[in-house]
């Protein structure tokens, strides 16, 4: 694969460079977004549009391209799309262990009281990792919600099956 990057910015048209006119630089560039709310999307006929049409052209021409466009006051938005999905598929595992330990244990006290063991060691489990002075959250501490939900499913099968 083949990364690159392409500087987009100033200095905008009808400026000498970057400095002249800072702020008022700063501000159009900040009207490309509207902000609702975290997320803000670009202005229709704004200059991030016509970037992702061309982008867009480019990869339904070529299945093979893949192109990520991302910085700037398009980063967040596209963090957050990320973030979503993400997300999204870890309550879909949450719920998926949920059911199968439901079926599988035949209670549904059991399974609540399981679910909640499992998600209030994820929270026990960050809140340790802050207390002893770790404030960064790593893609692996993503992760770990994994790791807590099969050992907490297993430890609800087993205690169970020895009961």
């Amino acid at each position: 694969w083949l990364k690159g990057r392409v500087r987009v910015g100033g200095p905008l048209p009808t400026y000498d460079n970057i400095t002249h006119n800072e702020e008022e630089q700063l501000e159009k560039y900040a009207e490309e977004y509207k902000y609702p709310g975290s997320f803000g999307s670009p202005t229709p006929d704004g200059w991030i549009v016509k970037i992702q049409d061309a982008i867009a052209a480019a990869e339904k021409e070529n299945s093979d391209i893949k192109v990520y466009f991302v910085g700037g006051q398009n980063l967040l938005p596209r963090m957050f799309q990320g973030l979503f999905f993400d997300v999204g598929l870890a309550l879909f595992a949450i719920a998926l262990v949920g059911a199968f330990m439901w079926l599988q244990i035949g209670s549904v006290l059991l399974c609540a009281c399981g679910m909640f063991q499992i998600l209030a060691s994820f929270v026990l489990t960050l809140s340790t990792w802050k207390l002893f002075g770790n404030g960064s959250f790593t893609f692996m501490h993503g992760l770990v919600i994994y790791i807590i939900l099969g050992v907490g499913a297993d430890d609800i099968f087993v205690f169970t099956d020895a009961w």
